[in-house]
């Protein structure tokens, strides 16, 4: 006799995410982020930050420095003209700018590892010295290649000066006033 055909199984049916949570597991979860935002918010009231004023006051200052950033970066577009004139040369004027810039952005990351790493102040104050020596390097240049060697030194300084104003920033404000700050 012929055999009866074979019968098809179904495929267990695959669940649609995790399976739901009993009110004992819903309970502890509940406790568990509970304790975890009130650990948070002790943290951050144990912490000291500036009041009002001497928080305004060291925003100014920040600000500042910001300022001489940008004022070093974009300043350079009306100089180039002297600049050629006085070194007679236009085969560095690509680099005049660019030295500045790639030396700014690609020191972020390592910028901001020091500050983590480091005393604030210091490696603020040490940036600011950095940042002042390319400055003062440019100043004193003799030929396109050490005006070019002056901006990198002090794209240098101005990746640190950022990082630095907004980890200052981040440190002396008070939770609730950081996004109004920064």
């Amino acid at each position: 006799p012929p055999s009866p055909p074979a019968e098809r199984i179904p495929a267990p049916s695959q669940p649609d995410g995790p399976p739901p949570l009993t009110s004992a597991e819903k309970a502890v979860s509940t406790t568990t982020t509970a304790v975890a935002v009130t650990t948070t918010k002790a943290k951050d009231d144990e912490l000291e930050y500036l009041d009002s004023r001497p928080l305004m006051v060291l925003i100014l200052a920040l600000l500042l420095v910001v300022v001489i950033i940008t004022l070093d970066a974009s300043i350079l577009a009306t100089a180039i003209p002297k600049i050629t004139d006085h070194f007679h040369t236009i085969a560095d004027i690509g680099w005049y700018a660019a030295a500045y810039m790639i030396t700014n952005a690609s020191l972020q990351p390592l910028t901001g590892k020091v500050y983590t790493y480091f005393s604030l102040k210091i490696a603020f104050l040490a940036f600011v010295a950095l940042f002042e020596l390319g400055s003062l390097i440019c100043a004193l240049a003799q030929s396109s290649t050490m005006l070019v060697v002056g901006r990198a030194i002090a794209g240098m300084g101005a990746s640190g000066l950022m990082n630095g104003s907004l980890t200052i920033i981040a440190v002396a404000a008070p939770p609730q006033k950081r996004p109004t700050v920064m």
